[in-house]
């Protein structure tokens, strides 16, 4: 998802970008934190990507230099507030379909 996002974005699959455009216009609130689950799940999604750890681990703030802090609420709102109305709802048609499959397996 963090690939068609960046795309309909920028025009690039790139998390990277929308990694620095987090880093650019969101400002965390200090008392921003993550969770051990979400600390897993920003794990996982780190090592299938193949993105280096950071030195520091996963922060919110400072933002991260890995595109896995991209899975916190924070950021994945402001992400999906940078979409129209259309294409947030052509993720949501589509995601919808997807998960519908996966549960019909």
């Amino acid at each position: 998802m963090l690939r068609e996002v960046a795309k309909m974005i920028s025009g690039r699959c790139d998390p990277i970008h929308l990694l620095e455009l987090v880093n650019q216009e969101l400002a965390m609130p200090p008392e921003a934190q993550i969770s051990d689950q979400l600390h897993q799940e920003m794990e996982a999604l780190r090592s299938v990507a193949g993105w280096r750890a950071p030195p520091r681990g996963f922060t919110l703030v400072p933002f991260s230099n890995s595109p896995a802090c991209l899975l916190h609420w924070r950021s994945l709102s402001f992400v999906l507030g940078k979409l129209s109305r259309e294409q947030r709802d052509d993720l949501k048609a589509r995601y919808t379909a997807l998960i519908k499959q996966r549960k019909n397996r």
